[in-house]
């Protein structure tokens, strides 16, 4: 998991954090995903309210995230 200071977002979960939790229900429009962890249920739920910006990434941290395989999802705004 990765935290950053990214107003859109609070954190980003990455493959290597999410495999382990296999299998989960994710209900997306919800914002909710479902996993057993240490025999118990788990649910983490996302904020509802729509994001009121986002900040620009620059050149150079697109390249180290992709260098170190860290990007599994990418939205471009022009």
């Amino acid at each position: 998991m990765r935290v950053l200071n990214i107003t859109a977002f609070d954190a980003i979960l990455g493959y290597d954090w999410l495999k382990p939790l296999s299998p989960m229900t994710c209900h997306w429009t919800d914002k909710t995903m479902e996993f057993i962890y240490q025999g118990r249920k788990v649910c983490m739920k996302g904020i509802t309210h729509k994001a009121t910006s986002i900040q620009e990434l620059s050149a150079d941290q697109l390249v180290k995230w992709w260098k170190g395989n860290d990007i599994w999802g990418l939205a471009v705004l022009q």
